[in-house]
């Protein structure tokens, strides 16, 4: 039960020929846009900012590429670990 749940979602996750495995896709590279759009819109990326110069809407867009880069990080780095003891 568990190896063919792992199974499923390494395909989902790791391949694009399903329909759910494209829609991650999708949502991975738009992430990745929409962070590279939030690069490009800061005022001064290599300075520290002053309170208040970044608009909070950026701190928010900040917050969730973040935490979707690092799901997507442990959903991956999880499967292909347990799919290699699997084997």
């Amino acid at each position: 039960m568990e190896l063919a749940l792992l199974q499923r979602l390494r395909r989902v996750a790791l391949d694009s020929d399903t329909r759910l495995g494209r829609v991650y896709n999708l949502v991975i590279f738009g992430t990745m846009l929409l962070s590279i759009a939030g690069l490009l819109d800061e005022p001064h990326p290599m300075c520290v900012a002053m309170p208040g110069e970044i608009p909070s809407w950026m701190h928010t867009l900040e917050r969730f590429c973040l935490l979707v880069f690092m799901a997507d990080y442990a959903l991956t780095s999880g499967l292909r670990a347990k799919l290699v003891r699997a084997d």
